[in-house]
């Protein structure tokens, strides 16, 4: 068994929305990283972390982190997957889809209260040994999923799609896996808050694969930030398509892609600011 320590240096120190993670998320993505089977036997938990108080990788009050459990907590371990992508190719999947999807919604009136959250899955990365998986979480996230015949025996809510996204996961030797494609439509007004990542850019292939087809948050037919909290009326219809994973070795005749680049992760605010860097 071999322990690693991983530093994390030249993190942003200061945050303007409320994706900075607690120094305990940032120790847990080591640890979901150091558990992952595609490199438990090289490597264990990790038993040191180093970070810069007060950065992105480790809030200090009053740092808002709402945002840094849920969605800067998938993105590290896409980061400490990435570095030893170089020295461990054979163990090493692509990246998965880096984002829990988050969906909040609910009303809370005079005389109607109601309040719902999930998050849903995506696309995992491929590896040397076979292909993504589709429609699953991964990393940080493992919520089960939520009946259709429930979420709208209980909920204004009716969903319009359900189903695998094809084709989003990174083309390669071996296929990343697909995302989600998931449509509620709503029945009476509400508001929604959507905490997602991958929106710009998808997540990376390795050994020439290619990246997966990031996700994407429609209303009706207008396109919404990743990070966003609105009003909807009825009949409104919010489609939520979730990133698929990279793809890993290069298929015959395939262009090699670009290496990943980092992404910074912004939080909520109005739809109608422009979110240009994830």
């Amino acid at each position: 068994m071999r322990f690693v320590r991983f530093r994390m240096v030249n993190t942003h120190s200061k945050i303007e929305w409320m994706t900075t993670a607690p120094g305990r998320s940032t120790y847990r993505s080591g640890y979901e990283f150091g558990s992952t089977g595609a490199v438990s036997r090289r490597i264990s938990y990790p038993d040191r972390y180093v970070e810069r108080p007060g950065s992105l990788v480790d809030a200090r009050y009053p740092a808002a982190v709402a945002a840094g459990n849920v969605e800067t907590s998938m993105r590290i371990v896409d980061t400490l997957f990435g570095a030893l992508a170089a020295a461990l190719p054979d163990r090493i999947s692509a990246a998965s889809q880096g984002t829990m999807n988050n969906v909040a919604m609910g009303r809370h009136g005079d005389t109607v209260r109601w309040d719902y959250y999930e998050t849903i899955g995506g696309g995992t990365g491929a590896h040397a040994g076979g292909p993504g998986a589709s429609g699953v979480h991964s990393h940080m996230t493992n919520t089960r999923n939520t009946p259709i015949e429930s979420l709208e025996t209980h909920y204004p809510l009716r969903i319009k799609r359900y189903e695998l996204r094809r084709g989003s996961g990174g083309a390669g030797r071996f296929e990343g896996g697909d995302g989600i494609v998931r449509a509620f439509e709503f029945l009476e007004s509400a508001s929604v808050t959507l905490l997602t990542e991958r929106r710009r850019r998808g997540p990376w292939g390795l050994a020439g694969g290619a990246p997966g087809v990031p996700g994407s948050n429609v209303l009706n037919h207008q396109t919404l930030p990743p990070k966003v909290a609105i009003e909807v009326a009825p009949g409104d219809v919010l489609t939520v398509t979730t990133p698929g994973g990279g793809g890993w070795g290069r298929a015959n005749g395939s262009p090699r892609p670009q290496a990943p680049r980092g992404e910074i992760a912004r939080g909520p605010r109005p739809a109608s600011r422009e979110d240009n860097r994830n």
